[in-house]
């Protein structure tokens, strides 16, 4: 079944996962660095132990002269350090997008039956704003002619009225389609800055937990596993974050197919009473989908929350400062435009209940 809704792009997915792998691949560019600079640091580490005991200074204990045999050993074996860390959080991203994939099947379903009843309103708008052309006069001399020019502005307030609507509803999908492409959009800097990170973080990795050797930074290799984890769940909240959009946006669709509904069940003061205003379940969608691609950006803040990680997360705070600020200029530029096409469609919709009303 064909996607209406294309919040992500497969495609788009598979070449970020093929660039993900290639830099994967890019881990191994210090590696024989780090090993020499573990073997110095090890050597330097060891010589001050050993002085210090043999002054006195310091008592003769075994695990600590472990630790940088242990570093080294991971240094030695960093490519399988590493997918020992990444299998769990492949694990959990691959949950999270497999049921981000079965809510898009019911959201995809809700779309199609949305766009349905639009075009039945739409039909519906058309028979009942027929001009009586066919309809027989027995009027003559100027009762014929002041039925004539009734009926010629009946039939020009209805088409005015029916351009207006659709002007109107064109204008709402330009901005849903514009909602999307931001939402996708934010969605790929997510994925995106997830694969920068980890890959700068995997190639420099090894330099990190070799510099822990010294007692000057024995907590670096720490903290590193921290950053490393801390974006490792970029992916898997990004994921969440798209779950709780896309539901909020099944909710505002199943919203505006009920008030659709309930318009075709009507008459016509219904459909008049629809096409004079604008209500809330119509721009609910529009509001689903904006306030979802600003939610992608608490993924790394929520990431960075759950780990406590001083970590890539504080540099999307500032982003999502200015994504609410624009999030306010574009509701009020839409609230604006909103508005305005709703004038002109009252004023039009006003002039075709006067005229149907003779």
């Amino acid at each position: 079944m064909e996607d209406f809704i294309s919040l992500i792009d497969e495609n788009v997915l598979r070449e970020l996962n093929a660039l993900q792998t290639a830099l994967y691949a890019k881990s191994y560019l210090f590696i024989a660095d780090a090993q020499s600079l573990c073997a110095l640091l090890m050597l330097l580490y060891f010589s001050v132990k050993s002085y210090s005991i043999m002054t006195g200074d310091s008592k003769l204990e075994i695990l600590p002269l472990l630790r940088p045999f242990a570093i080294t050993l991971i240094v030695l074996a960093w490519t399988p350090f590493l997918g020992f860390i990444n299998t769990p959080m492949l694990f959990l991203e691959e949950k999270a997008k497999d049921s981000f994939s079965s809510e898009r099947v019911e959201v995809n379903q809700l779309f199609i039956d949305r766009q349905e009843r639009l075009g039945q309103i739409i039909n519906r708008i058309e028979i009942v704003t027929v001009p009586l052309a066919d309809a027989e006069r027995a009027d003559t001399g100027w009762d014929a002619m002041d039925n004539m020019l009734d009926e010629l502005q009946t039939t020009l307030a209805r088409a005015r009225l029916i351009i207006t609507h659709k002007l109107a509803l064109y204008w709402r999908m330009f901005l849903e389609n514009v909602m999307i492409i931001i939402f996708k959009t934010l969605t790929y800097v997510v994925l995106y800055a997830k694969i920068l990170f980890l890959s700068m973080l995997a190639i420099i990795g090894p330099l990190s937990f070799a510099a822990s050797i010294i007692p000057a930074f024995r907590d670096s290799w720490i903290s590193w596993i921290q950053r490393y984890i801390s974006v490792s769940l970029y992916g898997t909240f990004a994921y969440v974050a798209m779950i709780i959009g896309i539901t909020h946006i099944k909710l505002a669709l199943e919203k505006e197919i009920a008030f659709y509904d309930s318009i075709l069940a009507g008459g016509e003061p219904e459909l008049l009473a629809y096409l004079m205003r604008s209500g809330y379940a119509e721009t609910s969608f529009l509001v689903a989908i904006l306030v979802g691609g600003v939610g992608m950006l608490c993924a790394p803040i929520v990431s960075h929350w759950v780990l406590g990680a001083g970590s890539t997360g504080s540099l999307f705070k500032g982003a999502g400062a200015k994504a609410k600020s624009g999030m306010g200029s574009a509701a009020s530029a839409v609230g604006a435009a909103g508005g305005a096409i709703g004038g002109v469609v009252t004023g039009a919709a006003g002039m075709a209940k006067k005229a149907m009303s003779r």
